[in-house]
């Protein structure tokens, strides 16, 4: 009996201790998240400061694009319709406007000769399925960087940053909100 004592203590303290232990590393976490989060929030609404986009990974040569730039330099795709769908089966809709992917990276000349796919990283660090240059190729207006929904620039609503990395449903018909990522901040090239 008193040996069955000790073991359950044992086994008390050992979880407590496990418990303990990844408390501290979600404490951890949650931290960093708010100060990354914090950091970025200032670097939007400093006045000296203009969201950019980074395009780096397997490339010839990392870019960063304003959203100003976003907005004149690259072919623009004006209040076109696009299709969504979720793993729950929600379907909607929403006419963007925004930059057109392939004409930034035709544009710019960043990607290696073996690069292959990318995909779109938030500043809320979600990041999207990747999404292979081929469809993209074949495809150019139907993945955008969008700065406009239904004709309001993105950024006024809570859930919706400037720039949101967005694919149409024609691309992937099971479905394709994985392959989009609001608040985007950087494409990563493989």
């Amino acid at each position: 009996m008193n040996n069955s004592k000790h073991k359950i203590r044992d086994f008390l303290s050992k979880r407590n201790l496990s418990i303990f232990i990844l408390f501290g590393i979600i404490i951890s976490a949650s931290i960093g998240l708010i100060i990354y989060n914090l950091q970025f929030i200032e670097q939007q609404f400093n006045g000296n400061t203009e969201i950019s986009i980074k395009i780096y990974g397997n490339v010839k040569r990392e870019v960063n694009i304003t959203l100003t730039q976003l907005k004149s330099n690259y072919q623009q795709v004006i209040n076109h319709r696009f299709y969504f769908i979720n793993d729950f089966g929600n379907t909607w809709s929403d006419n963007y406007s925004g930059a057109v992917i392939w004409d930034i990276f035709n544009k710019e000349d960043c990607l290696n000769p073996n690069s292959t796919r990318f995909r779109f990283e938030a500043s809320d660090l979600y990041v999207s399925r990747n999404i292979l240059f081929s469809l993209v190729e074949q495809n150019p207006e139907l993945v955008l960087l969008a700065y406009e929904r239904n004709g309001m620039p993105m950024g006024g609503e809570p859930d919706r940053g400037p720039i949101e990395g967005i694919v149409n449903r024609s691309l992937f018909p099971d479905w394709n909100t994985i392959y989009t990522a609001k608040h985007t901040v950087a494409i990563r090239v493989y």
